[in-house]
């Protein structure tokens, strides 16, 4: 097997470190894929004009050479047409023969690679093509004295029909399945959202809108691989790691155990891998692949497509194992302040009402859920029981103040 990197086990590795990096810099294409959930638009782009890995290129995740069109699905990062995908590689010369020039990509985030260098590698691992993740990423990047430069990243203009044709991976996806896939119980459902969005049951985390999980899953934290570099716990979100400290994998023998319990003993063609939109499910694939397990199917898709999907199911097995109670987001905000009575006000089906009047009109259980929202999100909050079903519109706001 051709490898860029030593061979482990005869196997070619995923993860690979900035000193191993800096031995063959010549001989490889960097690639940026910061990306952030609180700033999908701006915060790469913003990143990498003010210093970025010398010669690297960057991979803009919610484009559509990277992601699917999201305006007929519930999916948020669908898998875009392989080819959108291959006409950017061969604008950057990755993945063709000779006599074009092409280098080896290595790909990095300022996540550990949960967002959204796996996702990067995943695309060009499965049509064929040697990729790699450096472990630590950026953070590993500075540490490492490697090069840098600054400066807004530009896409060549498309590759001349030539350089498209000498493209050596494959031109379809290979590893994905869909919907039917999760929902057959024989297959077990590898879930990677972090563990309070797996274990959600009246109300949904994050930005997924309904609670729950397949009763066919089990969960592996896609950040439950890595661990800070100065060995010491993560701070709870939101605070951020120390300065100059980074996100990197946890030692081979604790990510061997995890991944060993993640697959409970069952083969790799009966495991399906998946999170809330497919970005960092691709994390748990890269490390399964890295420790020899083998690259599991992906449903890219994944929870956000799934409760469009199947909507109808996921909802009623939420609210008859939850009492009757279910929190449905309609608009999230991962930087929303917690719920405060004496600060927000409540709008309840197109009224508003200062929060202790609001909450007093609500039955003792919707009252209860509300209070645990956040500021400046939307939700439908409903209720059955043996006289039928009550349907609650509430938006919870944060009062803005007279004082200055």
């Amino acid at each position: 097997m051709v490898s860029l990197f030593p061979l482990r086990s005869g196997i070619r590795p995923v993860f690979v470190t900035a000193k191993q990096l800096a031995a063959v810099l010549p001989r490889v294409q960097l690639v940026d894929a910061r990306y952030s959930l609180l700033d999908p638009i701006h915060y790469g782009r913003a990143k990498f004009a003010e210093s970025h890995a010398a010669r690297s290129v960057f991979a803009e995740l919610e484009t559509p050479y990277f992601c699917g069109p999201t305006h007929s699905t519930t999916a948020r990062h669908p898998l875009p047409e392989a080819g959108n995908f291959i006409d950017w590689c061969a604008r950057h010369r990755i993945g063709t023969a000779p006599p074009a020039v092409s280098l080896t990509p290595v790909c990095y985030d300022d996540q550990g690679g949960g967002l959204a260098a796996t996702r990067v590698w995943w695309m060009l691992h499965d049509l064929g093509i040697e990729a790699y993740v450096l472990d630590g990423g950026w953070g590993a990047y500075l540490a490492a004295g490697l090069p840098i430069e600054s400066g807004a990243s530009t896409l060549p203009p498309p590759a001349p029909r030539e350089t498209l044709s000498q493209w050596i991976g494959k031109t379809a996806w290979q590893g994905v399945v869909p919907d039917a896939a999760v929902l057959d119980p024989a297959n077990l459902v590898v879930d990677g959202r972090t563990a309070d969005r797996f274990g959600s049951t009246v109300r949904p985390f994050g930005l997924d809108t309904l609670p729950g999980r397949l009763p066919n899953s089990a969960n592996a934290p896609w950040n439950a691989n890595l661990f800070p570099s100065n060995g010491k716990p993560a701070p709870p979100p939101p605070t951020p790691l120390p300065a100059g400290v980074f996100n990197q994998l946890k030692p081979e023998d604790t990510l061997r155990a995890q991944m060993k319990a993640a697959y409970g003993g069952r083969p790799l063609s009966e495991t399906v891998f998946m999170c809330a939109s497919g970005v960092t499910a691709c994390m748990n694939v890269a490390v399964s692949t890295h420790l020899g397990f083998g690259t599991p199917r992906l449903y890219p898709g994944s929870w956000s497509e799934l409760t469009g999907n199947q909507r109808d199911v996921i909802f009623k097995r939420a609210l008859e194992a939850n009492g009757g109670m279910l929190v449905e987001t309609v608009k999230a905000n991962l930087m929303g302040k917690p719920f405060d009575a004496q600060l927000d006000d409540v709008t309840i089906n197109g009224r508003k009402l200062l929060a202790p009047i609001a909450l007093d009109r609500l039955p003792a259980l919707v009252k209860a859920v509300v209070s645990t929202l956040k500021t400046d999100e939307e939700y439908i909050v409903w209720r059955t029981d043996a006289m039928g079903q009550e349907k609650f519109n509430v938006a919870v706001t944060r009062r803005i103040s007279s004082r200055l």
